[in-house]
């Protein structure tokens, strides 16, 4: 089986932690990197936290959309991700 690595906005965000909990129980998601203002994997089961790298970002709540990457998607703060997830 083939593993991935979702990216997840709005990590800590009541839809965000819903999400990642779903992709932590799929047994094809092998890591899960949630971008929030907070970093804090506290907020998550402790099945959840291995899976889940949680970056600091600065807040894009004020934007329509995440910004895009300069050079195609395999660069800026989506390298490494397989799938992108961003609630609106």
């Amino acid at each position: 089986m083939i593993s991935h690595t979702v990216l997840v906005s709005g990590a800590c965000g009541n839809l965000g932690r819903k999400v990642i909990e779903a992709l932590a129980g799929a047994p094809w998601c092998e890591r899960i990197i949630g971008i929030d203002r907070h970093d804090d994997t506290r907020r998550f089961a402790a099945e959840v936290q291995g899976r889940l790298v949680l970056v600091a970002g600065p807040p894009y709540h004020r934007q329509r959309r995440l910004p895009q990457p300069r050079h195609g998607l395999g660069s800026g703060f989506r390298r490494g991700a397989d799938w992108l997830y961003a609630p609106r």
